[in-house]
């Protein structure tokens, strides 16, 4: 059969490609060896290492850390975070991690959230992508870096689950703190620290956690809060009894009380003078007049019982160091209040610690040494060059015969 165009048969041509066999497959391994060595440079600079990770800490959900400061997941490939690696350890000292921080293919992205296990801390995913090759496609030394980078932020995470869950009031008395306020500073205090035991069964207790623990603390902060002396009680000894820590700088705030306080009595002194006249002259019934007055004559006599107890801080100023009684009180409020706060800091610091969970696995696009793509690009390079060859050896033919054909008219 002829080939209408050129008028070779399909014969004509394989016996031409098979007279340039050689140049056929010259040119087809030629084809095959450049595509394979392109496609393995390519692969080179396209080479990206996708690490899939789970965060798993306390208010990630709300894109913040545990201690309530932002967490922001891209500052994981900040060049800052990628310097703090290189910097670790020798064996990085090679890589470039400028180029890196600024490399098309280096990139962070979320991917998903999960409720794991614990129905308070919640997880997110992330798929993290490197360039491979500036890591000299050494797949080993791209996991460690990785590994190092992603082990940096979950120390970030540890040292903010450390923060006081709660705070602790009692740093804040000094010599300068008078009785009465630090009565309600360990009013407070004592408050905060059973409200967090209680919020933390609320919100914990249906989980794995050693509820048996944290219910024995409860009752040991109640059974002691039960056998001392409450510090409202407390509060209205110290004001009965006139007990001053700082006297000389706090006598001009007591005057100043005491000079409020001899006004009111003046001031119901007049009125009961007032109501006594109305009810000397009154006809009738004066039940509700005398009521007005039983009502301010028992004002008054608070009122006296205050301006004695103010003249008292001012003239006769009483240190708890003179009661041993209550020197022991305090004592006892400030060692244990510090004890359960501190105690129940470091249990709930240890049980984020807990379920904080890093989870990563590597995965790899385009890279070096991948057999299965370039045996497949070869293969297909082998097609193409086979095609490319036998044009080539039909036309070195052709040509071979065009000569010989002149020589012989010549």
């Amino acid at each position: 059969m002829k080939d209408n165009e050129n008028g070779m048969s399909i014969v004509d041509i394989l016996n031409k490609i098979w007279r340039q066999k050689f140049v056929c497959l010259a040119v087809m391994l030629f084809i095959m060896v450049v595509g394979v060595f392109i496609i393995r440079d390519n692969n080179r600079r396209q080479a990206v290492i996708e690490t899939k990770f789970e965060f798993n800490f306390l208010n990630i959900e709300n894109n913040q850390y545990p201690d309530g400061t932002a967490f922001n997941y891209r500052n994981i490939i900040s060049l800052e975070s990628l310097t703090k690696v290189k910097e670790s350890d020798p064996k990085y000292n090679n890589i470039d991690v400028v180029k890196i921080s600024e490399h098309r293919n280096t990139g962070i992205k979320t991917d998903g959230e999960n409720g794991g296990e614990n129905t308070v801390i919640k997880g997110k995913n992330y798929v993290l992508n490197l360039p491979l090759h500036l890591f000299d496609n050494n797949y080993k030394l791209a996991i460690d870096f990785i590994k190092d980078l992603l082990g940096n932020q979950l120390e970030v995470v540890i040292q903010k689950n450390s923060y006081p869950y709660i705070i602790n009031e009692l740093d804040l008395i000094d010599s300068t703190t008078e009785y009465v306020e630090e009565l309600r500073i360990f009013s407070r205090q004592l408050s905060r620290i059973i409200t967090a035991h209680n919020v933390f069964m609320t919100n914990y207790g249906e989980i794995e956690v050693d509820n048996y623990q944290v219910r024995n603390k409860i009752d040991e902060i109640n059974n002691w809060a039960s056998k001392v002396v409450s510090p409202t009680d407390l509060i209205n000894i110290i004001n009965d009894e006139g007990y001053v820590k700082n006297h000389s700088a706090s006598v001009f705030i007591f005057e100043k009380e005491l000079e409020s306080a001899l006004y009111r009595k003046q001031h119901l002194d007049n009125i009961l003078i007032q109501y006594h006249l109305i009810l000397n002259n009154a006809q009738g019934d004066v039940g509700e007049l005398a009521l007005l007055i039983a009502e301010t004559e028992k004002q008054r006599v608070e009122l006296q019982q205050e301006i004695t107890v103010l003249q008292r801080k001012i003239d006769e100023p009483k240190s708890i160091s003179t009661s041993p009684n209550l020197q022991f009180l305090f004592t006892s409020y400030r060692n244990n209040l510090n004890k359960f706060t501190l105690d129940f800091n470091k249990f709930y610091s240890s049980y984020l610690n807990d379920y904080t969970r890093l989870t990563y696995n590597y995965s790899d696009t385009g890279r070096i040494g991948n057999t299965t793509s370039l045996v497949v690009a070869a293969i297909g390079l082998l097609i193409i060059g086979l095609g490319v060859g036998a044009l080539m050896s039909i036309g070195v033919d052709s040509y071979i015969e065009n000569k010989k054909s002149s020589k012989k008219s010549v």
